[in-house]
């Protein structure tokens, strides 16, 4: 696993940007831009809406988990899609 954060940069108006937060996850490149932490995550390119009730983040696409960490709900989706996809493969193969 691999977390970069980049930015850093000032805005008009003074205010300091945001650093986006780079991770790799199991070969997936997740990035979560400090400009969109308002509503998107990309994975592998695909731009993801995510959203917050409480304290808790959940991804639209995903919205049954839920956790205090964007990343940690990312990640979990990620293990989601590829147990899906095995388990298509495997009844595929019957």
């Amino acid at each position: 696993m691999r977390v970069t954060r980049r930015g850093g940069s000032k805005k008009a108006g003074g205010s300091a940007a945001r650093a986006d937060e780079h991770e790799t996850y199991k070969g997936h490149d997740i990035v979560i831009s400090g400009e969109d932490r308002a509503g998107r995550v990309v994975i592998d390119g695909e731009p993801i809406r995510y959203g917050r009730a409480g304290d808790e983040f959940y991804l639209a696409v995903y919205a049954y988990d839920r956790g205090r960490s964007l990343l940690t709900v990312v990640r979990r989706y990620i293990d989601y899609r590829e147990a899906a996809a095995e388990r298509r493969a495997n009844d595929e193969g019957r």
